[in-house]
C-alpha cells in the first residue's frame, strides 16, 4: 500500500492564532491530561481549527504543531 503525501501545512500568523485559541478553549474545558490533550480534546481541537480556519489539516498536522 502506497502512502499518500499530504500537502504541507501553512502555519501563518492567522492559522497560529486560530490554533492557539482552540488550544486555550480545550485546556479550559479540562480536555488535557498532563502535557497532552485527551482523545476528546484532540478531536475537538481538530474540528475547531478546521472550522474556524477553513483549512482541512489532518490530525497529524495539528499534532505536529502542538509538539513544536
Amino acid at each position: 500500500m502506497e502512502k499518500v503525501k499530504e500537502p504541507k501545512a501553512n502555519w501563518d500568523s492567522a492559522a497560529h492564532t486560530i490554533f492557539m485559541n482552540a488550544c486555550v478553549e480545550e485546556v479550559r474545558a479540562n480536555n488535557r491530561n498532563g502535557g497532552y490533550f485527551t482523545d476528546i480534546g484532540q478531536a475537538n481541537l481538530h474540528k475547531k481549527f478546521n472550522e474556524h480556519s477553513g483549512r482541512n489539516y489532518s490530525t497529524q498536522q495539528i499534532k505536529n504543531r502542538w509538539g513544536m
